[in-house]
């Protein structure tokens, strides 16, 4: 993924002024994750979401292999 130079501490303040989407932070987890350094662990019932094309591709791949 790209790298983002947002501080993580801001993305709660930033997303939740919209509209539907206030306290969403208390039910999701975000994770960034740049470069393949640091391994990215989370539970099979876990639903994953891409917020670009090749993220996307990704994790349709991984959604493929879990089948």
């Amino acid at each position: 993924m790209d790298r983002c130079y947002t501080k993580r501490e801001d993305w709660p303040a930033v997303v939740q002024k919209y509209q539907g989407l206030e306290g969403i932070f208390d039910n999701i987890e975000v994770a960034s994750v740049f470069g393949r350094q640091e391994q990215l662990l989370f539970h099979p019932d876990d639903v994953l979401m891409a917020t670009t094309w090749w993220t996307a591709h990704i994790v349709n791949q991984w959604y493929r292999c879990q089948s």
